[in-house]
């Protein structure tokens, strides 16, 4: 493993001073000058330039095979990587996706209903509450779900649904307030604000998921938003 390590990060030139391979240096002429001691050196300091050269030729081979094997290892583990994510995606999907789109469903067609006859209690207990009302289920999931679209850095697509499912959560929370005091009109315009900001985050999910997968159907049961928006993170939709 030792050789390894030295062999990625060192170029040919420089494994001449590495500890895992020291290229020996032909031995100095000695001071004496001799006709005989002259030719024996010219042969010795010939026969290890030799042997230096086949040396060298034998690193940098080994050099290039060795980057070939890590570029490899990289490909197959960005591979991989891209499997994980699909399949986080998909499982994701199949866990969450229904209990949030029959959240999205309750918010279109009870709740306008609901606040008509003046069943404010109704549906201030759903939002209010932390878990097991259909509302409470789909804003943990919208949470939950955009997290499958990041890996082991949270990406701008995971962002951009977290603040949506954020912006829906506040207006859903505005609604109730404005119930509590009773206030009808500031009531209605918080829900619409709740239903647009779900229906984006159904948008802005379709866009990521899988060819192969069926689409989130929003609120609006549409593909198309109401108006033109800028739905980045930085936005305010």
């Amino acid at each position: 493993m030792k050789v390894v390590s030295t062999l990625l990060f060192a170029t040919p030139m420089m494994m001449t001073t590495t500890s895992a391979y020291i290229i020996p240096q032909p031995p100095s002429s000695s001071s004496k000058s001799t006709t005989c001691i002259n030719t024996s050196n010219d042969i010795n300091e010939a026969s290890w330039q030799s042997r230096r050269n086949v040396l060298e030729k034998s690193l940098k081979t080994t050099f290039l095979a060795v980057s070939g094997i890590t570029l490899g290892l990289s490909n197959a583990a960005e591979e991989v990587k891209a499997e994980r994510t699909l399949g986080t995606i998909t499982e994701s999907y199949n866990r969450y996706v229904p209990r949030m789109v029959k959240g999205f469903q309750y918010l279109a067609d009870d709740v306008p209903k609901l606040i008509e006859n003046g069943e404010y209690e109704t549906v201030i207990n759903e939002i209010v509450a932390e878990k097991g009302t259909t509302i409470s289920a789909m804003k943990g999931t919208m949470r939950i779900f955009a997290t499958a679209f990041s890996d082991s850095v949270v990406t701008q697509s995971t962002r951009e649904l977290q603040l949506a499912a954020l912006k829906a959560s506040n207006s859903l929370d505005m609604l109730a307030t404005s119930l509590k005091s009773g206030d009808k009109d500031g009531a209605l315009d918080a829900y619409g604000q709740a239903v647009y900001f779900c229906q984006v985050y159904s948008e802005l999910a379709n866009s990521l998921l899988p060819l192969k997968t069926d689409p989130i159907p929003g609120p609006q049961r549409t593909a198309k938003r109401f108006k033109e928006a800028d739905n980045s993170i930085n936005g305010a939709f």
